[in-house]
């Protein structure tokens, strides 16, 4: 299918109002974080289907479907692949990052680069590591070396290790 019909099936305004978006469409720092949070309120982050359920597709036109049309949630590589396109829709910079969190319990960092989250650049050049699949912090991330940001979930620090690692 060409890429004109894909765009007339992944419509922008009926996914904000899946999300239940009513604000500016604008390329700020205040707008990313009130469709995060509308995602996040509207969207489940859904993984009982990888145990034994049908097989996920990262095509965006099924993610889309099953999100907008269907009213279902998704895996974090999913729902957060398909708010980098309404984003990107919106004229923000996106990147696909991958994650690491840090366990207080065992003192370290756990396994692998993990999860897959977004790193999102405003048109003021103010960049934030965006998260909507329901794994820790739920708001945007200042992408600022080691400054505290409380959430009602936690407080949060991104540690600089090099140019392109982070680490929350």
């Amino acid at each position: 299918m060409p890429q004109r019909d894909k765009e007339k099936q992944m419509d922008m305004q009926k996914y904000l109002q899946r999300i239940n978006y009513d604000g500016p469409i604008d390329n700020q720092a205040t707008t990313l974080y009130e469709l995060c949070a509308c995602h996040y309120s509207h969207v489940p982050f859904e993984y009982l289907d990888v145990f034994g359920g049908p097989r996920r597709s990262m095509n965006l036109d099924e993610i889309y479907n099953r999100v907008v049309n269907e009213k279902r949630g998704g895996l974090c590589c999913e729902i957060n692949a398909l708010f980098a396109w309404l984003l990107r829709k919106l004229k923000f910079e996106v990147e696909f990052i991958q994650m690491q969190l840090y366990n207080k319990k065992t003192d370290s960092y756990d396994g692998d680069l993990e999860h897959m989250v977004l790193l999102v650049t405003c048109k003021n050049d103010e960049k934030f590591i965006a998260n909507i699949s329901g794994c820790a912090f739920v708001r945007p991330l200042a992408l600022i070396d080691m400054k505290t940001q409380v959430q009602r979930c936690g407080a949060y620090r991104l540690r600089k290790e090099t140019d392109d690692v982070y680490l929350i």
